[in-house]
């Protein structure tokens, strides 16, 4: 009894099957940022190493931390304003001055994508992050933000829409109380 194999086939090219066409980065964006979602920017920062065309004796990691640091240096923010660990934020490294904060606030708004960066902020009492943050104040729904803990405090930094200025503000305020006490912030006003 013989076996006969089936015939080989040498495919000289790759040929695609299927294909799956990604969201637009501002949909990635408001995903990403207005519910803080961490795994998200890890992936964001590997991605933009690998985009950025790297040699190969660095990680797309470490790729993606020049890639950034080249851009808020673009902002004005100067290295001895952060340090940058890694794409979520998460390491206890990761650090950046409130001054740093204004001047990358104060280039976005206006950057040419402005509005798309905007809207991927999560808004005071509204969604994201700070859904219950200022809810029923008269700062609710006028401000969109990131917040985050520091040692002992709460933290919330943004834009603060003024219904008397077409022009953004920024807000920064900080409260020194546990993290399960932090009521809605005082706004500090930044020009």
């Amino acid at each position: 009894m013989s076996v006969a194999s089936p015939p080989s086939t040498i495919v000289s090219s790759p040929v695609e099957i299927a294909s799956l066409q990604s969201p637009s980065f501002s949909l990635i964006a408001v995903h990403t940022l207005k519910p803080s979602q961490n795994q998200y920017t890890e992936i964001i920062l590997r991605t933009l190493g690998k985009l950025s065309g790297a040699d190969g004796n660095k990680s797309n990691e470490d790729a993606g931390l020049e890639a950034v640091r080249k851009f808020l240096h673009e902002a004005g923010v100067g290295d001895s304003d952060l340090v940058l660990s890694d794409g979520s934020g998460l390491s206890r490294n990761d650090m950046i001055n409130a001054n740093a904060t204004v001047q990358l606030l104060t280039f976005m708004s206006k950057h040419r994508y402005f509005a798309q960066f905007r809207d991927a902020l999560p808004i005071a009492g509204v969604d994201g992050t700070l859904r219950t943050r200022m809810k029923g104040t008269p700062a609710g729904r006028q401000r969109a933000g990131e917040d985050g803990f520091v040692k002992f405090g709460c933290v919330s930094v943004g834009l603060c829409d003024h219904r008397c200025r077409r022009a953004p503000g920024f807000f920064h305020d900080a409260e020194q109380l546990p993290r399960r006490q932090c009521p809605a912030p005082v706004i500090r006003l930044t020009r």
